[in-house]
């Protein structure tokens, strides 16, 4: 039943919940999202924040950006985990102030050993970049 709350399906890898994001998210509109995903070992809490960052990361470039196309990258390397989340759309300028979503976000990267960032520019898009310390594979 927890799955089923949270609308994971078990047996599902990151990768494969990540692709089904960005599909609900172009499927029938004119919104492209290209995508590099690895197929990374993530802790439930991990695959909790990047699956609702990606959600999150694409209805703000939507809602308050106004973006048309986005790319997606899922890597890591020996030990880290890179989550980067870009968009066309129309930026922010130096008045920008993060709202309760990406807040909420920056507290929960924090608690799990990583870092957060938002890099824009007025007309320029909006990228949202995660850093974490990678799980051990069991």
């Amino acid at each position: 039943s927890v799955h089923l709350l949270s609308g994971l399906k078990e047996n599902q890898t990151l990768k494969s919940v990540l692709e089904n994001v960005l599909h609900e998210s172009s499927d029938g509109t004119d919104i492209v999202i290209r995508s590099s995903i690895e197929e990374i070992y993530v802790s439930d809490a991990k695959f909790r924040l990047l699956t609702g960052a990606l959600k999150e990361g694409i209805s703000n470039g939507l809602r308050h950006g106004g973006a048309t196309a986005f790319w997606f990258e899922l890597r890591t390397d020996k030990e880290k985990i890179y989550f980067l989340l870009s968009d066309n759309g129309k930026g922010a300028d130096e008045s920008f102030v993060m709202g309760y979503g990406l807040s909420s976000m920056q507290e929960r990267v924090k608690a799990l050993g990583g870092e957060m960032q938002t890099v824009y520019g007025e007309d320029d898009g909006f990228e949202l970049q995660i850093c974490l310390p990678i799980d051990k594979q069991k």
